[in-house]
């Protein structure tokens, strides 16, 4: 039989056709329309098409859904994938999901291991918002996918959250171009990156934090970037005035030295050497490598933190030369 028609209506309504072709394992399913009908149609490879009777031709082992439509674009048609929730008014916020499950997953309760799944969201009558998850499983979990990345209906980006929460580690990339990043240590979840977007001079575009305090922050002021460590009074205890600077400024090393990589010349510390003296203004260890002990992890020094020590230095010599200037101008004054 070459195929099979069933007739509904006078006026056509629920008239359907299947028509095989030459290979058994092939059929077209055309269902009324207001105009030349639709189709649904497979080949022996098992493709799947919709709007079309030559569904896409499966390569490395891989098969198609295809969509068609009556448009054109480089005379091909524009085909729409379309999900939609039970009834208006639902509940429930899930809009339909895009899943891929892993027949392998014998040990989770569930195959789906990956997903995109779009949320209603919001309250607003007749008019909802909507937000899109892309979720993922982690080996050896069992279960299902979870999600690691959402696009909110305010075009707020998360990843590795869901929501604007700073107890929670992860990424979060506001719609006005506000990022912070929260991340996970010993002690809890901590803000540790935030940038703020703004365009008045003066204020933190980009804060450093631990424990949600500001350590440090990059601003501007219309003029100049400004690279900035926490100082606040109200973040010290045990304040006094620095001693013995002068002796730490004679201990320091300054030198010239070439650059391995490139021969230019360069002038300032060596870092262990400077960590002998001003180990603030250092980072790293001497001769300290990376994980896998091969690849070297190489000190920096931040000379910014031997300012106090050169001040109280210079203070320090200033009054030796106060003294001397009053004992010559004495001795010089009891000469006959």
């Amino acid at each position: 039989m070459s195929s099979i028609a069933l007739s509904g209506n006078a006026a056509g309504a629920g008239v359907f056709t299947i028509a095989s072709p030459n290979s058994a394992s092939s059929y077209t399913i055309k269902l009324p329309a207001v105009t030349g009908g639709s189709f649904i149609a497979s080949d022996a490879s098992g493709n799947v098409g919709i709007g079309t009777t030559a569904p896409l031709t499966a390569t490395a082992n891989r098969t198609y859904l295809s969509l068609k439509g009556t448009g054109t674009i480089n005379n091909d048609g524009l085909g729409v994938l379309q999900f939609q929730c039970n009834s208006a008014g639902s509940t429930s916020p899930n809009l339909g999901n895009i899943e891929w499950a892993l027949p392998d997953n014998t040990s989770s309760s569930s195959l789906r291991t990956t997903y995109i799944s779009s949320q209603a969201e919001g309250s607003t009558a007749n008019n909802l918002g909507s937000s899109l998850g892309f979720a993922t499983k982690a080996d050896g979990v069992s279960g299902a996918g979870t999600e690691r990345m959402r696009l909110d209906s305010t075009g707020r980006l998360f990843i590795g959250k869901t929501a604007a929460d700073s107890t929670v580690a992860g990424f979060d990339f506001n719609g006005n171009g506000t990022f912070t990043q929260v991340g996970t240590v010993s002690s809890g979840t901590n803000e540790l990156v935030v940038y703020n977007n703004t365009s008045t001079g003066g204020q933190a575009q980009i804060d450093f934090r631990a424990a949600n305090v500001e350590k440090g922050n990059i601003s501007w002021n219309n003029t100049a970037t400004t690279y900035n460590t926490s100082s606040d009074y109200r973040l010290k205890e045990n304040v006094v005035p620095m001693t013995g600077a002068l002796s730490k400024v004679a201990a320091l090393k300054p030198c010239t030295y070439s650059w391995k990589i490139d021969g230019s010349a360069g002038q300032g510390f060596i870092a262990h050497e400077l960590a002998e003296v001003c180990p603030q203004a250092v980072t790293g260890e001497k001769d300290g490598v990376r994980e896998d002990g091969i690849t070297p992890r190489y000190q920096g020094i931040d000379v910014s933190f031997l300012v106090a020590t050169l001040t109280a230095a210079i203070q320090e010599q200033q009054a030796l030369i106060t003294s001397l200037t009053a004992r010559i101008a004495a001795l010089e004054g009891a000469t006959p």
